[in-house]
């Protein structure tokens, strides 16, 4: 149980991190410019990041509509597949 939703939670937070991070870099974007966009602070944004925090609902809700639907779906897909080993792995 709480050991699975653990590994989740940090695969899924850095699944996230890294998404955040290649959607600012391949758009030549500041970290500033990118807090803007989400409505955070500038911390905010360097903590997502740095992988101090994870998104609040909201921000990942403002960080989607960023993204085309086909980014969408594959993050969607990552994520069920996240979910899907991970419920898996606590039936063995």
């Amino acid at each position: 149980g709480g050991l699975i939703v653990n590994n989740l939670k940090k695969r899924i937070k850095s699944y996230l991190r890294n998404a955040l991070m290649v959607y600012r870099y391949k758009r030549e974007i500041t970290q500033e410019e990118m807090a803007k966009l989400l409505h955070i602070s500038l911390r905010s944004c360097s903590d997502l990041e740095c992988g101090r925090y994870c998104f609040s609902t909201l921000t990942l809700i403002l960080f989607l509509c960023l993204l085309s639907e086909e980014q969408i779906l594959e993050i969607a897909r990552s994520l069920k597949a996240f979910v899907k080993d991970a419920e898996e792995k606590e039936v063995t």
